[in-house]
């Protein structure tokens, strides 16, 4: 009971005259230095089409009170320090003006050393504007803006100082998981001397490499194979339409999913222009299919015209090897085609078996003939979709390097 009187008539002691709305100075020319620090910096939540980024925020604040400095003694205990009420000193109002806060938690006591040194600290929910450049998104690497002034006072009057950077291992992160920071700067503009903290952030594009890129990479390189497979020039190229819109629906899917995660900017963010660019890739690449499926039917159903010496060169058909195959097709049907035809037709006469032979062979050359030209004309669309499919492959493999890599 004596203890508490002792500590009563200490605080009283200390308090006697002190008015916590009145700066804590002797001189009235004398600037309240407050030593500023952000710890444990964490990411709750981004909103991409308003900017706005909500942060946990743990702001401590230091500073000397010259109204309360006594001299450890023997009529005090020796007391170097003692715990009051928050609202019984003065404190500086804070203000962020760059977004809004709310109060998560806070100290409703504070310990005021016999030099007058204070620290108090407090976690607030800072809604902040972060506007960020999309450009190279999701590779990309940005910078928000932190304000801090404090209310009714200049800065003559009332001076806000950082005390250091802070980097990732003092305490930021992230929660998200996608946007991290990785440093904080804290300076004093020399234009209104407000305090001012500059956050580096970097995103971690692992989501979006293995969920958006690569399946965009994968289907648009089966697009591109499935459009141009050699050797399959018959209808079933019908099936490679079908393929082609398949795939093409599916990145609209990819893009429009994208898009939520987006803002909505004046220019394409890295990871939109990619799958476009792949849209892009693949709608060429269907229209020169289609045009490779008009052609191969005009010429080999409606055409009688043989490829050109040029086209088979480009596509290696060698004319020895073609002619030696007609010839030999040629014979052997002839062959044995007189050979059923004498064996069926023993009462047939001498002059009606030549008539009949005569056309029967000229009907057998026109029909081998025109199954040489469309052979050759196969052989050098196989070739054409071919050089094709490796074209617009190493297209495809160069985006994927320079959007990706």
């Amino acid at each position: 009971f004596c203890h508490a009187i002792d500590s009563a008539a200490f605080y009283n002691t200390v308090f006697s005259g002190y008015n916590n709305a009145v700066r804590p100075v002797v001189n009235a020319s004398t600037t309240v230095v407050i030593q500023t620090q952000l710890h444990n910096l964490t990411i709750l939540n981004y909103d991409p089409h308003g900017s706005m980024m909500t942060l946990s925020v743990n702001l401590e604040l230091a500073w000397t009170d010259e109204l309360l400095k006594w001299t450890p003694s023997e009529a005090n205990g020796f007391a170097s320090a003692i715990v009051v009420p928050i609202t019984s000193i003065w404190r500086p109002q804070i203000v962020f003006y760059t977004g809004s806060t709310e109060n998560m938690t806070e100290t409703s006591l504070v310990r005021v050393n016999s030099d007058g040194s204070i620290e108090y600290s407090y976690i607030r929910l800072l809604t902040n504007h972060c506007p960020m450049d999309m450009h190279r998104f999701p590779f990309d690497t940005q910078t928000c803006h932190i304000n801090i002034t404090t209310w009714s006072y200049t800065n003559s009057e009332v001076f806000m100082q950082p005390v250091e950077s802070i980097d990732e291992a003092n305490g930021t992160g992230s929660t998200n998981g996608e946007l991290v920071v990785s440093a904080v700067y804290g300076f004093t503009d020399p234009h209104n001397w407000d305090l001012k903290y500059v956050l580096h952030l970097h995103r971690r594009p692992t989501y979006y490499i293995s969920v958006v890129m690569i399946p965009t990479f994968i289907a648009a390189t089966m697009c591109l194979l499935g459009l141009f497979i050699p050797r399959v020039n018959t209808g079933t190229r019908f099936t490679k339409m079908y393929l082609s819109l398949s795939v093409l629906f599916f990145m609209y899917q990819i893009l429009g999913t994208v898009s939520n995660d987006l803002t909505k900017t004046g220019y394409l963010p890295n990871l939109a222009r990619f799958i476009f660019t792949e849209l892009i890739v693949c709608s060429v690449a269907t229209v020169v299919s289609v045009v490779i499926l008009v052609a191969h039917l005009y010429y080999t159903v409606n055409s009688a015209n043989h490829a050109p010496y040029w086209l088979r060169a480009a596509t290696c058909i060698k004319r020895s090897k073609v002619q030696s195959a007609s010839e030999t097709n040629k014979s052997s049907v002839e062959e044995s085609w007189a050979t059923s035809l004498v064996q069926d037709c023993d009462r047939c006469t001498e002059a009606l078996y030549k008539e009949v032979a005569e056309k029967s062979s000229a009907h057998i050359t026109s029909c081998v003939r025109d199954l040489d030209r469309i052979r050759k004309w196969t052989i050098a669309f196989d070739q054409i979709d071919l050089l094709f499919v490796l074209l617009f492959q190493v297209i495809n493999i160069i985006i994927f390097i320079v959007f990706v890599v």
